[in-house]
């Protein structure tokens, strides 16, 4: 008998426990999945470049460049397109022609009206006024 009531207690606990299960799944299909790599064509195929590498995206008439340490591809997406894809923890737009890898900032250069970010690859991208409170965020 003692050993029956266990096994039924045992059993409502576990059926308990089990209900969290598909709220906590729910929760995390909610959360928005960023892609870690994206397809850019280069010549006759298509590659994939994994977005950790890339340094800074530059707009490039209807298509953007996606410049990493080591080459600059050129993307179908406009940069629009592509700042709706890409994580705004690690991507952040700093001009309407300009996104940067936030985890390739080696410098932030201050000016009276506008800032300068120095990226890990020496190149500079100028912040405009109408995406200075973007990088204001970043610092308070």
């Amino acid at each position: 008998k003692e050993r029956f009531k266990l096994a039924v207690e045992r059993l409502q606990s576990n059926k308990e426990t089990n209900k969290a299960g598909p709220l906590a799944e729910s929760l995390l299909m909610n959360k928005q999945q960023y892609p870690e790599r994206i397809l850019v064509q280069t010549q006759n195929k298509l590659v994939t470049v994994a977005l950790e590498e890339v340094i800074r995206i530059e707009a490039y008439g209807d298509y953007s460049k996606l410049i990493t340490k080591e080459k600059v591809f050129v993307s179908n997406y406009g940069i629009s397109a592509l700042e709706e894809k890409l994580d705004p923890s690690n991507f952040i737009r700093v001009h309407r022609s300009s996104i940067i890898n936030l985890n390739e900032v080696k410098e932030l250069n201050k000016y009276t009206k506008s800032y300068d970010i120095t990226m890990s690859n020496s190149d500079v991208v100028r912040v405009s006024r109408g995406y200075m409170d973007n990088i204001k965020k970043l610092m308070y």
